[in-house]
């Protein structure tokens, strides 16, 4: 497989996501710094008080086994689309 993105997306669709969509949720990956992962949680495991297990126990063993990640951070910042969401929600008010 080519680059490092493209193998940590594959485990993240390929592995972990198959677990967490059976919670209806599930990981993206937000974007590589140096050797690290960043993802974010969605679905019901945007709002689920477990991230930090889960991301200690089924993320981290799982991309780091990835030869050029060395960690893997949350994203807890608000998504752009959930921002244009809740933008075009204020927009439509009566």
């Amino acid at each position: 497989m080519g680059n490092l993105e493209e193998k940590v997306k594959n485990v993240i669709e390929s592995e972990i996501n198959v677990k967490l969509l059976e919670h209806d949720g599930w990981v993206e990956l937000v974007r590589i710094e140096g050797d690290v992962a960043n993802v974010r949680f969605r679905g019901a495991c945007s709002s689920c008080g477990s991230t930090q297990d889960t991301l200690d126990t089924v993320l981290k063993p799982s991309l780091t086994a990835i030869d050029g990640i060395r960690d893997v951070r949350m994203i807890s910042d608000v998504s752009e689309e959930l921002l244009m969401f809740a933008r075009s929600l204020m927009t439509h008010r009566g």
